[in-house]
């Protein structure tokens, strides 16, 4: 059985995976224009109180790279015990050096802190910045981090598919792969036909603007009244895809 993640920074997105059904876990985020950052505490509760799936919140402080100092780092285990009491299932994290490897000091910290907790502990798409891909994944499984969400270090899943394969087959044993970014309802069965995956990442979203007349601007860039939400079709089509 294919396991599915949604990511989503919204309560109106956290009904929609609960009407549908079949999401095995939900990547709880803010801001997923920027990525993805640490999300709200009341998005939390709300997806605990509504959703009957598993939370991983994102730990993010911040835009930009994932190169934290030891203050945002300080934050983030702190974040872990918060989102914990919440009822979080697990965490959602990714430290890097300067060099790209990946931060074992700062990851440590995290891990143990999530551990304590019994919570679970993803490493997110930073790892796809690692300029020794296969060294950080070792480094990822000797501090114990129970699952990797990777394109392949390529712009999507599909066309990082090979790389996704060789990391499946290689690590797979000893580590969950989980293929994620531009993964969607034409292209998700062949992704994990092609690379071996047992665990698929998505936002199956669209964008909504209901008041697509309006001339105001906000200051942004463009898009002021616009967001991002989980589309029930989409979604329920790649549910289709695996038989859920």
């Amino acid at each position: 059985m294919i396991g599915i993640e949604v990511c989503l920074d919204n309560i109106e997105s956290v009904r929609t995976v609960a009407e549908s059904g079949g999401v095995d876990r939900l990547e709880l985020c803010s801001a997923l224009a920027l990525g993805g950052l640490s999300p709200a505490p009341s998005l939390v509760r709300f997806a605990r109180g509504h959703a009957d799936v598993e939370l991983h919140p994102m730990i993010r402080p911040r835009p930009g790279d994932f190169c934290f100092d030891e203050d945002e780092v300080a934050a983030m285990v702190e974040e872990v015990g918060y989102y914990a009491d919440l009822g979080a299932h697990g965490v959602v994290i990714g430290v890097l050096e300067e060099d790209f490897r990946v931060n074992e000091r700062a990851t440590a910290q995290l891990c143990d802190a999530a551990k304590a907790r019994a919570l679970q502990v993803t490493f997110h798409r930073a790892v796809d910045f690692a300029r020794d891909y296969d060294a950080a994944i070792e480094t990822l499984i000797a501090l114990g981090v129970d699952r990797i969400l990777t394109s392949g270090q390529a712009d999507t899943a599909p066309q990082g598919a090979e790389r996704i394969a060789h990391a499946v087959a290689r690590f797979g044993e000893r580590i969950a792969v989980m293929a994620g970014a531009g993964v969607s309802p034409d292209n998700v069965v062949e992704l994990v036909e092609r690379t071996g995956v047992r665990d698929v990442h998505c936002s199956a979203s669209g964008r909504v603007n209901r008041f697509a007349d309006a001339r105001l601007s906000l200051g942004g860039a463009s898009g002021d009244l616009e967001y991002q939400a989980t589309d029930k079709e989409k979604l329920k089509e790649i549910m289709r895809r695996f038989g859920k």
